[in-house]
């Protein structure tokens, strides 16, 4: 097996080369291989494979280019902190200038790459990916941004995360298309958990806290989903103290003048709060339930009088539908 996967490394140096000379289906193989070869040969023999793996990297075809952008990040795992600077990182840098379908490849797993990377040098690229959404009219693009960014924000030191991370989080929740403001909640509530504790939390949340008093519902809609964010990756252990702002602006919304607005406070307390160890002895959450499940809209009142089982990904909080 070693020895056919060695001789594979042999291969992938010689149809890469071809592939400069038109032979794309080739170079594509060799694309998709890569890991795998560099996982058996290990780091001490990466340089074995440098020269093929650059060599991809220029090929014409946009196709070679994406495979090597998806499987970024395992390569890096494979060779380790070093190469990966040195090697992966002028490819990375390659791909985010690169075609959406080459930069998705890269996003999708940009945590994955950064997690093997030193802080200095993640925290050098974390206003270029940040850049990503704001540069691009893919909005598929920018939803993946929008979902990774609470987990890169994590990566990074709170006074790195509260610049630019903050910057583009609170961008995305006013994103023209809903699934990208939908999938910005989780990495909203990421993020107000990374900065707790620090100077930096104050400012953020409050600029959070904002959206519970907009004009427009469905601004207040999207603070009771960011909320129920929180609870599912920390209960309320943020909302005592200094951050319990954040619990008496959820509390509020279950007096909203919009049936729409409470709908959803009743929704985030049968999905995430009611069902909930560590937040259903609340005495705030006890008394908003008993509350609206004497609301004047009926499916108000059953909501919050329902008991839900957990939600299997709580990061989808909100594009969850309950069956009518």
């Amino acid at each position: 097996m070693l020895r056919s996967l060695v001789g594979s490394e042999m291969c992938i140096r010689d149809r890469a080369f071809q592939g400069e000379s038109g032979e794309s289906d080739f170079a594509e193989y060799c694309s998709y291989s890569l890991p795998a070869v560099a996982q058996v040969l290990g780091p001490e023999r990466w340089k074995e494979l440098d020269d093929a793996f650059n060599t991809l990297l220029k090929e014409v075809s946009w196709k070679v280019r994406r495979c090597l952008a998806y499987s970024l990040h395992e390569v890096a795992q494979v060779v380790g902190q070093d190469i990966s600077e040195k090697s992966l990182i002028p490819a990375f840098e390659t791909f985010l200038k690169d075609l959406d379908e080459v930069k998705l490849g890269v996003m999708l797993n940009v945590d994955k790459f950064f997690a093997v990377l030193s802080t200095n040098t993640r925290e050098r690229y974390v206003p270029t990916l940040c850049n990503v959404p704001v540069e691009s009219e893919n909005w598929r693009l920018r939803n993946v941004v929008a979902a990774k960014l609470g987990e890169l924000a994590r990566l990074v030191s709170p006074q790195v995360a509260k610049g630019p991370v903050a910057d583009i989080i609170l961008k995305l929740l006013d994103d023209s298309v809903t699934e990208v403001r939908t999938s910005t909640f989780h990495s909203c509530g990421q993020l107000l958990l990374h900065l707790h504790g620090t100077p930096y939390y104050d400012e953020f949340a409050q600029q959070v806290e904002a959206l519970a008093s907009r004009s427009s519902f469905q601004g207040r809609q999207m603070f009771a989903y960011i909320f129920q964010q929180v609870v599912e990756i920390d209960g309320l252990r943020i909302c005592e103290g200094k951050g319990s702002g954040l619990l008496d602006k959820f509390v509020a919304l279950g007096n909203d003048s919009v049936g729409n607005v409470r709908f959803v406070v009743a929704r985030v307390l049968a999905n995430s709060c009611n069902n909930n160890d560590a937040v259903k002895n609340n005495a705030k959450i006890k008394q908003l339930t008993k509350q609206l499940s004497m609301d004047t809209e009926q499916d108000v009142a059953a909501l919050a009088s329902s008991k839900l089982p957990r939600l299997a990904n709580p990061a989808l909080a909100a594009a969850y539908r309950i069956d009518a």
